[in-house]
């Protein structure tokens, strides 16, 4: 079983901020936090963010979805994790990869690089440019916890 959640977005610049804010709640926790304008001040900052929590830590996969008003070129993606070590069950997860839509299916990007997955700083994946009406953040957790994401960005 995977944890599923969708949030419309648009790629961002350093002049473009938000355009649509629309999210539709599938679990426990709201998606919107990702697209939030401010930096968190660390991946432990509890203010805002967005976390695959379930009562079923067997659940080790879940994904979080940008949907496009209109097909978007995009080339970069940047998380900043969420992490409450020492205070919960919410961990950076143990991978995770960008897959983007191409008409009904889901393929990954071509990545340039590592997925990192440090904590307090954005964690940056470059990739061969793709034109489509959505992204998707696949992550794995670690065993026995949880994942969470404070910032989600697309150039």
């Amino acid at each position: 079983m995977d944890s599923q959640f969708r949030i419309d977005c648009a790629p961002r610049s350093t002049a473009q901020r938000h355009h649509r804010r629309h999210a539709r709640r599938q679990r426990r926790q709201e998606p919107e936090p990702v697209k939030a304008d401010d930096d968190p001040s660390s991946s432990a900052d509890p203010a805002l963010y967005f976390d695959w929590w379930t009562a079923d830590l067997a659940a080790r996969t879940g994904w979080i979805e940008c949907a496009f008003a209109k097909p978007a070129t995009v080339s970069e993606a940047a998380l900043y994790w969420f992490d409450d070590t020492g205070h919960g069950a919410v961990r950076v997860p143990a991978s995770w990869r960008i897959l983007y839509r191409d008409g009904t299916a889901w393929k990954p990007v071509d990545a340039t690089g590592e997925y990192g997955v440090e904590k307090d700083r954005y964690n940056k994946i470059a990739f061969r440019q793709v034109t489509t009406t959505a992204l998707r953040v696949e992550v794995t957790m670690q065993p026995s916890y949880s994942a969470g994401i404070q910032r989600w960005r697309v150039k």
